[in-house]
This record gives structure tokens, C-alpha cells and sequence, in this order.
């Protein structure tokens, strides 16, 4: 097996340029481009453990979501992983599926392996991070313990569509939602609620479904969701799965209901009919949450930092015409 000494005999370079070469410092052009054939006429490979033991640094970051079936996640793991890669690191994906003792193992096992750092998306196991010591972001949904965090304006987005559904014809209003509200689901539904009740309507009716089955209670609740005019979802999983309700109990969207969802994943423009939902920066999201854990694990203290990012109104075929 080739070592790091046969890397710079090859390249015709110190070892001490060829250990700059894979620990990010400066090469010039030249040395750089010989140890580049070197490493791949050699099939080298770089012990990462022992840079790890002598660098204190994996340059690996773990990305805890709660579910990846929910198509925002894996759209916001691509985000974090583009932005990783570019700055040198790689990152590992922890699927908790809701499960709070699930994520601590993770925690646990990150920590052991001399992750990093943490991005975290489930709004759990504040305080369990904070024990451990290991940096970490939060994205979409609070810790609540003052960890940097990256979210949308989820308020303005429920006032939002409140407002698209009234201008719309709609005056008898329904909100659907988790039953473990997160601190993104509550912004949504609070904005939504009170932009209801300043236009003079009556307070929205609430269902609740689980995410963790895919909101598959939905099913069973297709003639009661067609008694509202115009249905607020709080993620585009759950509004799809409201449409599918509706269409079995024999109601179309949006002629009979009107249906809209919020983060605009990617098969929100594909469904039929395709669904009218606010665009959250899924993209940007992930960068920024990412920026933001570097910047901790460079030593940079930002407690309490929240990047706080716009969002827009997709309208598409489930509000289009009126009710």
C-alpha cells in the first residue's frame, strides 16, 4: 500500500508539501499538479484517521433530518452536501425518523467519530447537543437553545396565502398540520390564522396528520376537508396527499376546494394538478446553515445567530379561477 513518502518521492516533493497538499494549505501549481498524478498513479489514499488524530479535524459534518421521505429533506441535503464538498468536507445523512432516541444515538456516534460539527433540521434534542459540545446549526426548525439557525419567514408565509385564498373567493378556511408542532409549522399556522382573523373571517378550522405515515390519515378525511373552500397545507407532502383525499371522495381542485402548500419542492410543479405552494429557498437554506457551521468550527462564536430568509407565492393550478 502506498504511503504519503512514496506520494512525494514520485511527485519529487517533500513530504511536507505533499501533507500541505491534503490538509488544504498552500501548494503551488506546479507541485500541486505533480502530486495529482502521483496520487493517481499510486492509488493513494490518505489516512484519515491518523489526520484526525493529529489535525483535530475529520472534515466530516453530520446532517440530521426527521424524515427522508418528506421530499424537502433530501432537496436540503443536497445543499448542504454541494456546499461541504466545496469547502473540503463530507457529509454523513442521519435519517431520526422522529425518533428522539434515534437522533442521540446519532449525536453520539458523530461525536465518537470525531465529526465536526452538526446540521440538524428536527427541532429536537436541544439540550443533548448542548451536553455533547460538538458545533451545531440548526435549519428549519428551532432547537430553542440559542444554536445558529437558518429558516424562512415562515409567518409571512402563512399571511400570504391567507390573503391568495381570500382574493380567490374563499372565506371558509382550513389549515393542515403535524400533531408535534415545530417552530415552523407554528410560524405558518399563526400567520395564516391571523391574517384570517384580520380580514373578519372566522378562525380556520385545524386537521392534524402524521408526516411520519405520509399523512395517510388524510385518507379518511376527504368529505370533511371538502366542506372549506380554500385548505392551507404546512409542507407540499401534506397538501398533495389532501388533493389525492379529495379527488377519492369525488371533489376536484380546485373547482370544488382549493388547495395550498408551502417550500415548493420539485414535484409541486409536476403533479396534477400542480400545486400552488410558497417557495422557500431549499437551496440557499442549506448553503447558508452549512457557512454557518464552518464558521463555528474555525473557532467563530455565533450564538444566537438566525439568518432569517424571504419567501415567494408559486401560484399554480390549485388556485387557479375561483370558487
Amino acid at each position: 500500500m502506498a504511503t504519503m513518502y512514496d506520494v512525494a518521492k514520485k511527485a519529487g516533493v517533500s513530504v511536507a508539501t505533499v501533507s500541505r497538499y491534503f490538509n488544504g494549505g498552500y501548494v503551488s501549481p506546479a507541485a500541486r499538479e505533480a502530486i495529482d498524478t502521483a496520487v493517481t498513479a499510486l492509488a493513494y489514499r490518505p489516512n484519515h484517521i491518523a489526520r484526525t488524530l493529529t489535525n483535530k479535524s475529520s472534515k466530516v459534518i453530520g446532517l440530521v433530518v426527521p424524515s427522508v421521505t418528506n421530499p424537502f429533506f433530501p432537496e436540503l441535503a443536497r445543499a448542504v452536501e454541494g456546499e461541504a464538498s466545496r469547502r473540503g468536507y463530507q457529509v454523513v445523512l442521519c435519517n431520526a425518523e422522529g425518533s428522539v432516541e434515534k437522533e442521540q444515538s446519532f449525536i453520539d456516534t458523530l461525536t465518537a467519530s470525531f465529526a465536526d460539527g452538526i446540521i440538524t433540521s428536527t427541532g429536537n434534542c436541544g439540550e443533548y447537543y448542548e451536553r455533547n459540545g460538538i458545533p451545531v446549526v440548526s435549519v428549519d426548525r428551532e432547537l430553542g437553545t440559542g444554536a445558529p439557525h437558518v429558516t424562512s419567514d415562515n409567518y409571512s408565509g402563512g399571511r400570504i396565502v391567507c390573503d391568495h385564498l381570500v382574493e380567490k373567493g374563499c372565506t371558509n378556511l382550513a389549515f393542515i398540520g403535524a400533531p408535534q408542532e415545530s417552530t415552523s409549522q407554528k410560524h405558518r399556522r399563526e400567520g395564516f390564522f391571523d391574517e384570517a382573523l384580520r380580514l373578519g373571517l372566522s378562525t380556520p378550522a385545524l386537521f392534524i396528520a402524521d408526516d411520519t405515515d405520509e399523512y395517510q390519515a388524510l385518507y379518511q378525511e376527504g368529505q370533511r376537508l371538502s366542506n372549506y373552500q380554500g385548505i392551507f397545507a404546512w409542507n407540499d407532502f401534506a397538501a398533495i396527499q389532501a388533493i389525492r383525499a379529495l379527488h377519492q371522495t369525488g371533489f376536484a381542485v380546485p373547482n370544488h376546494s382549493m388547495v395550498v402548500g408551502f417550500d415548493d419542492i420539485h414535484i409541486a410543479k409536476l403533479y396534477t394538478p400542480s400545486l400552488s405552494t410558497v417557495a422557500q429557498p431549499i437551496y440557499e437554506m442549506g448553503r447558508a446553515a452549512t457557512e454557518l457551521l464552518l464558521r463555528q468550527i474555525d473557532g467563530e462564536k455565533l450564538e444566537s445567530v438566525t439568518y432569517l430568509l424571504s419567501v415567494s407565492l408559486m401560484v399554480r393550478e390549485t388556485t387557479k379561477g375561483g370558487v
